[in-house]
């Protein structure tokens, strides 16, 4: 079961967070074997729990993202925003 969850995983380091990209690919990987194969209960709850959290990633960057574009300075220009400072 171990190595089932690991198929589902970043191929980067698992404590490193993918960026929106590889989130995607990931998340468009997850729905295309999900759709196209049979797969058993265990497996299919693995890849569903992973697609939440790659879910809340793309979610989480493109919210990032808005606010970055929201953030305008005085002078017209675009101010690097911290989701750390909030």
């Amino acid at each position: 079961m171990a190595q089932n969850k690991q198929a589902y995983m970043s191929k980067k380091n698992p404590d490193t967070q993918p960026n929106y990209e590889e989130a995607i690919a990931e998340l468009e990987g997850i729905v295309r074997q999900m759709e196209s194969e049979n797969l058993p209960l265990a497996q299919a709850l693995i890849a569903y729990k992973r697609g939440a959290e790659l879910l809340k990633i793309c979610q989480q960057s493109l919210s990032d993202a808005e606010q970055q574009v929201r953030i305008v300075s005085e002078e017209n220009k675009l101010v690097s925003f911290n989701p750390e400072k909030e």
